[in-house]
């Protein structure tokens, strides 16, 4: 994988990040918290990051096109969300109840989300995908769920299927089967998984 960034002007060697990569190694898998953070020959370790840029820690400056996977749309340390947050953390991190910001944040998505008629908010988007799949069975009755070839749902048994399958294992172009993403996942999450290539109407029909 490579890193979701690029890098802006001139770019100084990576020996801080190379020295995070090898420590990072002794205590994380692979030495990262994320499979999606590998890179190549290392990941990019980030210093600081402001509106769409990172610095890493040897001063290189990148464009970051993934922004947090989504929730830094309006940017790294956006002067109104670092005063929100700042206020907010005063008065507490993890209640493990309800509160008012809640109701107001699942109202400003029902209101732009067309068809949002009840909100659930999720910590991931792992949970996210498999808590819709259980809605939709539990809905319709149906047990197995279509998903296609090379694409991301999570990290979770029943969901990482056929993402980067190897060509000898991943069946004919029209009727791919279900491979798993890594090893360790449990082999009967597949009987509910229909895989279909990317793009083809006529094999996603049938």
């Amino acid at each position: 994988m490579t890193n979701p960034t690029v890098a802006v002007g001139a770019r100084t060697p990576l020996r801080r990040g190379a020295e995070l990569a090898a420590r990072a190694s002794r205590v994380l898998p692979a030495g990262v918290s994320s499979d999606a953070r590998r890179g190549l020959p290392e990941p990019v370790y980030v210093d600081h990051a402001a509106g769409a840029h990172l610095t890493d820690v040897d001063g290189n400056d990148y464009v970051d096109y993934v922004l947090g996977q989504g929730p830094m749309i309006l940017g790294h340390s956006a002067p109104e969300v670092v005063e929100a947050v700042t206020r907010q953390v005063a008065r507490g991190q993890a209640y493990a109840g309800q509160h008012a910001l809640e109701i107001e944040a699942a109202e400003l998505v029902q209101a732009m989300v067309p068809g949002a008629e009840l909100v659930r908010f999720n910590t991931v988007g792992s949970e996210a995908v498999i808590g819709a799949w259980r809605l939709a069975r539990g809905l319709t009755g149906r047990q197995r769920i279509l998903k296609f070839e090379g694409h991301y749902h999570g990290w979770l048994d029943a969901a990482l299927w056929s993402l980067h399958p190897p060509v000898d294992a991943a069946g004919p172009r029209e009727a791919p089967v279900p491979v798993a993403g890594s090893g360790g996942q449990q082999a009967s999450a597949a009987a509910d998984v229909i895989v279909a290539p990317w793009n083809d109407l006529d094999a996603f029909s049938r």
